[in-house]
């Protein structure tokens, strides 16, 4: 499971716990951490200090500032969270997010939250689960390099693995690209309205987040709904203009014999 997991912090505002990061997943084995939106954080002088021994996995910790960008390519992305539920769903323990990894080819995303906020309800909405450290501090999370360490550790000692099969890009590209055109519709449909619908959202994101879409399906689905916001009048109809003859150049090659081709 290691060689498919990637740690992702997002926001983190705290340079030691980078550090801290930096020598827990280099005792784990785990190569693949993103920073999201926090350039420069890696460099601070107290991120080298808590990276005693490891300054090297610490500079291998790729810094971008998107989010999407730094969950490319991942076929499941596991959003941590010290809430009891969001939007009513609870979360996954420890376990229960090895054995969802476990039965998901491709690479695993651990999403985690900056020191002060955690990840936002908006953030996990956009992950395929939410999964949590037990705790007998209610209400309380983990420290975020412990938190690390921690769900690493879970992940890294199974070794229970689905079939290696390597999520594309397009597939994780095409999770989000389904979205504007089939909210506007479900939204015109009345399926969304406004005081349910960003967890009816989030629901219909995680179903097309289960279904591995390539370039064609998306495009089909996105037809689809495009179609269905020109019947309700969400868009005009395209008006094609008239089609003009061309007229004959003189080097037409004659019409071909029925039998030159028997």
């Amino acid at each position: 499971m290691r060689e498919r997991l990637r740690i992702v912090l997002h926001q983190p505002g705290v340079p030691g716990n980078l550090g801290s990061i930096a020598r827990a997943v280099a005792h784990l084995g785990l190569a693949d951490v993103v920073i999201v939106g926090a350039p420069g954080l890696k460099d601070q002088p107290e991120a080298r200090m808590m990276a005693v021994h490891v300054p090297d996995v610490l500079d291998g910790f790729r810094e971008t500032d998107d989010l999407e960008s730094a969950l490319e390519g991942c076929a499941l992305v596991l959003g941590t969270s010290a809430r009891p539920k969001t939007d009513d769903l609870p979360p996954l323990d420890p376990d229960g997010a090895v054995a969802l990894a476990g039965t998901v080819p491709g690479r695993v995303a651990l999403l985690f939250g900056s020191e002060k906020y955690g990840l936002s309800t908006e953030l996990l909405r956009r992950c395929d689960q939410v999964v949590r450290l037990p705790s007998h501090r209610q209400g309380e999370s983990f420290n975020l390099a412990q938190s690390v360490l921690l769900l690493g550790w879970e992940f890294s000692r199974t070794r229970t693995e689905a079939p290696a099969v390597v999520a594309s890009d397009a597939r994780f590209r095409n999770r989000f690209r389904v979205d504007d055109r089939l909210e506007a519709a479900l939204v015109a449909l009345g399926v969304l309205r406004d005081h349910h619908r960003s967890k009816k959202l989030m629901t219909a994101r995680r179903l097309l987040a289960r279904l591995a879409f390539s370039d064609e399906e998306a495009a089909l689905l996105r037809q689809v709904a495009s179609k269905v916001a020109l019947k309700l009048g969400l868009r005009p109809e395209r008006v094609r203009g008239p089609v003009v003859p061309v007229a004959p150049t003189g080097d037409e090659s004659p019409p071909a014999h029925p039998l030159d081709h028997a």
